[in-house]
């Protein structure tokens, strides 16, 4: 379906990007008001869960190597059961996945840097960026990826730096107050973001010229290094916002870059902290679109899967203003709908492929 090859350094930095996605604006939020500053204890507990469930969907995908999660689901279940599987898969990737991403984007611009410019204009703008990139394939999406990234490090470098003077250290105590339910829930609120949705990339994975320890080598430290960037920037929000301040803004991040002031000379440079997440929130899109895509042409039969780009292209561009009426649900939907949602397809249904394979090896022998 796509020829394109990418090598294990490219995958890597996809699985960062993907990692960080909308998780590095948003999730600090969610974290404070549970947690308060205890925020950091989910993040540390989620990356190692993270790093478990990565190693699990390499399992999964050196079941059969040179196949996309596609493929192995029909090859596991056959053509007439796996295909409804693959259909929800789809729906996740395009309606939850690229919508809910989508809308982030849109409500950050209406509300924090262009509020008299209406959302449609910023998804349609993304949309035609989506559809451009996915139609280049995913070697050209790779390859753009590994460009960006020493840039992107840099701001990411430059921002730390920054918003360093503005710390008090004593706003993290005191320490390890939190219940183990709070926690708890907390951690699958971080791995719903940074976590399950890495099913995704197995659509990805075949494409990658490395393969054994070393393909799970760079897609483990990709998923590690997106998340000690959230972990970061989650201890520089309580640091220097406080709890309050943290759990009360809807992107708090971005609030925090507002801190910057720099010998009354470098302030108002949260443009930094803007680019950094557009540059993630892109590839997230992007991979859950572009596995949208290759998924339904796989499951048509469909020679050359470009064709499906533009439809489902303005598909998107519908769901992105439907799936969230307003902020409010969104938080809503986070927070009670999300999480059983994302884990289903991204623990149960492996679970239940790893259940079917061994049933079938076991019957086989």
């Amino acid at each position: 379906m796509d020829n394109g090859k990418i090598s294990g350094h490219q995958l890597m930095i996809l699985t960062m990007l993907f990692t960080m996605g909308s998780s590095i604006l948003v999730v600090p939020s969610g974290l404070a008001g549970t947690v308060q500053q205890d925020a950091w204890l989910p993040v540390v507990v989620g990356i190692v869960v993270t790093l478990a469930l990565s190693w699990f969907y390499l399992y999964i995908g050196s079941l059969y190597p040179d196949r996309t999660l596609v493929e192995i689901i029909e090859k596991l279940f056959g053509r007439w059961v796996g295909a409804p599987i693959t259909l929800l898969f789809i729906v996740v990737a395009f309606c939850v996945g690229s919508g809910s991403c989508l809308y982030y984007l849109g409500d950050f611009m209406t509300t924090q840097i262009m509020p008299e410019t209406p959302i449609q204009y910023f998804h349609l703008l993304y949309i035609l960026l989506l559809i451009q990139g996915t139609r280049l394939g995913l070697e050209t999406l790779a390859r753009s990826a590994e460009i960006l990234f020493p840039f992107f490090l840099l701001l990411v470098i430059a921002f730390i730096i920054f918003v360093s003077p503005q710390i008090e250290t004593d706003r993290l105590q005191p320490m390890l107050e939190a219940e183990f339910k709070p926690i708890l829930q907390s951690t699958l609120s971080y791995v719903s973001f940074s976590g399950f949705p890495l099913i995704f990339m197995l659509m990805l994975t075949p494409a990658c010229t490395d393969r054994g320890k070393r393909l799970q080598k760079k897609f483990l430290l990709g998923n590690l290094i997106g998340g000690l960037l959230i972990l970061i920037t989650t201890i520089l929000c309580v640091l220097v916002l406080g709890v309050d301040a943290t759990s009360r803004s809807m992107y708090p991040n971005y609030a925090l870059a507002r801190k910057i002031n720099l010998f009354n000379f470098i302030n108002r440079i949260e443009v930094i902290m803007a680019i950094i997440w557009f540059v993630s929130l892109f590839f997230k899109i992007v991979v859950y679109f572009y596995a949208g895509v290759l998924a339904m042409a796989q499951l048509l039969r469909i020679e050359n899967y470009r064709v499906l780009t533009f439809p489902f292209g303005m598909m998107l561009y519908v769901l992105s203003l439907m799936v969230y009426p307003d902020s409010s649900f969104m938080r809503h939907w986070d927070s009670t709908i999300w999480v059983p949602l994302i884990a289903t397809f991204g623990l149960v249904f492996p679970l239940l492929f790893v259940a079917v394979a061994i049933g079938k090896k076991f019957l086989t022998r």
